[in-house]
């Protein structure tokens, strides 16, 4: 997570700015779709060395999958806040706790499924530790 949110801050703005401020100002849906693109693109080019280091294999499918699982997960993270501030009231808890297990439910079962896709990863790499330094070295310069 370090290293995601290192490239999210050391990247976002210059690869934000390919396209235009004033066009992402007058169309707000595609500036939203852009943002996730590259923030998925950046937290997933920032942890692909040390994916290939720990697990030999690279996802194929996670930049798309994050613009299901970045809204599932504000949804999860504000829902929980919310359900512990309303203990109090026992029938909005309820529901509250209702809508979070269906949410959480239905992406643990999207990303089941998108695992067992075909070439959902793709295996066979091995880095050692210089490697991927040496690896991050190169994106940092690039």
């Amino acid at each position: 997570s370090f290293t995601a949110v290192a490239f999210i801050l050391m990247f976002n703005t210059p690869i934000s700015s390919i396209i235009s401020y004033r066009f992402q100002q007058r169309h707000r849906f595609l500036k939203w779709g852009w943002q996730m693109l590259v923030m998925s693109f950046l937290a997933q080019t920032g942890t692909m060395p040390l994916i290939i280091y720990y697990f030999d294999r690279i996802p194929v499918y996670s930049l798309f999958v994050n613009f299901f699982v970045i809204p599932a997960s504000i949804f999860i993270l504000y829902s929980s806040v919310i359900l512990f501030t309303l203990s109090f009231i026992p029938i909005l808890q309820q529901l509250i706790a209702w809508l979070l297990s269906f949410v959480v439910s239905t992406l643990n079962s999207l990303l089941s499924n998108m695992a067992s896709l075909p070439y959902a990863s793709v295996s066979g790499f091995h880095f050692g530790g210089i490697q991927v330094v040496l690896l991050y070295i190169i994106m940092v310069c690039i």
